[in-house]
């Protein structure tokens, strides 16, 4: 454990902490350690809703002029620039998405979320006719058959999270 910081714990750290001590009390009472549950007693504190700061327009547009969008590797991180900012979707769904999953007539990819939770993610035209465009110009030939990600590498393997 890290020693504690000169500007304290943060809300969030301080909520963590108390569920994990009222779920430990809990299996200390249901395993008979103890008589009653001192975790009953613990209030679990509030934590505030922090509003994550979205990117401004002039940030977006620097973004996607720095992307060659006439090369493979640029037209496909133009791609994913354009999905990310569309569809919200994490990065880990985005490297895992596969061709099998994306609708391109109709505007929406299957990805499987946090809590292995399937849902279908629609996206603009914008978007739509840009992964048409990778698809059949500028995505790599999966270096082995089973490789069904829709983003490669030059190499023809997956993405990971780091690479992208």
């Amino acid at each position: 454990m890290k020693p504690a910081q000169a500007k304290g714990l943060s809300p969030k750290t301080i909520q963590g902490y108390a569920r994990t001590l009222k779920a430990f009390f809990s299996w200390l009472a249901r395993e008979g350690y103890v008589s009653q549950d001192p975790g009953k007693l613990l209030k679990i504190p509030k934590a505030p809703h922090i509003m994550v700061e979205t990117l401004s327009d002039a940030q977006i547009k620097r973004l996607f002029s720095v992307i060659g969008r006439k090369s493979e590797k640029g037209f496909r991180d133009y791609c994913i620039l354009l999905v990310l900012l569309d569809t919200g979707v994490r990065l880990l769904e985005l490297v895992n998405l596969q061709v099998r999953d994306l609708d391109l007539e109709r505007g929406f990819f299957k990805v499987m979320g946090k809590g292995a939770r399937e849902r279908l993610v629609p996206f603009g035209a914008r978007v739509q006719t840009a992964l048409w465009k990778y698809m059949h110009r500028f995505r790599s030939e999966p270096f082995l058959p089973n490789i069904g990600n829709l983003f490669l590498k030059s190499s023809g393997m997956r993405l990971s999270c780091g690479q992208v």
